[in-house]
């Protein structure tokens, strides 16, 4: 609860800030992602976390764990 607590505020602020249209988790988070996605649009649905109350779409990054490492490897 605390993970998706504090993950949540993060991305809120990022969603303020930016405006994306989409957002992209990587890392382990792509291991549990049936169990944190779910949660996690929900607590940011539910909470009214961000100025103008839009969510962009969320989901987990096409590379998975590898993704920061493939996008390094390209620098």
């Amino acid at each position: 609860d605390e993970f998706i607590e504090n993950l949540s505020m993060g991305i809120a602020n990022y969603i303020d800030i930016f405006e994306p249209e989409k957002i992209a988790i990587g890392g382990s988070f792509v291991y549990y992602k049936s169990i944190l996605l779910p949660r996690l649009v929900d607590r940011l649905k539910q909470g009214k976390m961000t100025f103008n109350g839009d969510i962009p779409e969320i989901t987990t990054a096409k590379f998975g764990n590898d993704a920061g490492i493939i996008g390094a490897t390209l620098l």
